[in-house]
């Protein structure tokens, strides 16, 4: 989903589910010969999807809330110590957000 959004050209057949508006699975897939889809296929789809539905939520999340996911991601790029990337890591945070729950 990322990636289309960019507006990135890429190979038609780069991934298995090529239609995102088919209405069945059958619509939605690649057509090749080669690739068998096992029973898993429709759970994994569910489940991504499931996820992405809760990451677009996510957006709604009081400044507080928001804080500690801050916290996280200064800690882990070691940049704890620059007070000045407080602020623009949690609006990079919630404009990456708000754009996913878009998309």
């Amino acid at each position: 989903m990322s990636l289309h959004e960019t507006g990135l050209n890429e190979n038609s057949d780069s991934y298995v589910v090529q239609n995102r508006s088919g209405q069945i699975l059958d619509d939605a897939v690649v057509k090749n010969e080669l690739l068998y889809l096992t029973m898993t296929f429709p759970m994994v789809g569910r489940l991504a999807t499931r996820q992405m539905q809760r990451l677009a939520d996510f957006s709604n999340v009081s400044e507080s809330d928001l804080f500690e996911h801050v916290y996280e991601i200064m800690h882990s790029t070691n940049s704890l110590d620059e007070p000045s990337t407080l602020n623009a890591t949690q609006e990079n945070l919630r404009g990456m957000l708000q754009n996913y729950a878009k998309e």
